[in-house]
């Protein structure tokens, strides 16, 4: 449990910067921790497109039911957790921050295509 100082805490506006939310139930925790320290308002910033299908590799939610981001809308969600706002990166903005283009992924494409074609018939070329 984290022990926050209530003094530095309280009547101060914060904002909680987390990597995903999957259940929410990290940042409904910190929320109500926070709000018992005395803050002000707590507004998150998630710096990741909002979950929105399950992933069997690492995170165990096997349904979408379970991802809070299709639980509650938007608007709703932040309320849920206990905070004033909430905002996640865009898909977009994923794709920028990383460089990322359609065009490389058919690049990529046509590599692993290659790649795949000299591991089934030995003497092409890459």
């Amino acid at each position: 449990m984290p022990n926050f100082n209530h003094e530095q805490i309280s009547g101060k506006n914060i904002c909680i910067v987390d990597d995903s939310v999957v259940r929410g139930t990290t940042l409904k925790f910190l929320s109500e921790r926070l709000r018992e320290a005395g803050a002000l308002t707590i507004h998150a910033r998630v710096a990741a497109p909002k979950f929105r299908y399950p992933c069997f590799f690492g995170i165990n939610a096997s349904t979408q039911s379970e991802l809070a981001t299709m639980k509650f809308p938007h608007e709703k969600l932040a309320k849920t957790l206990g905070l004033d706002s909430l905002e996640f990166l865009s898909v977009s903005g994923l794709h920028r921050a990383l460089n990322f283009t359609w065009l490389s992924v058919r690049s990529v494409g046509m590599v692993l295509k290659q790649i795949f074609r000299s591991l089934v018939s030995p003497g092409t070329s890459v």
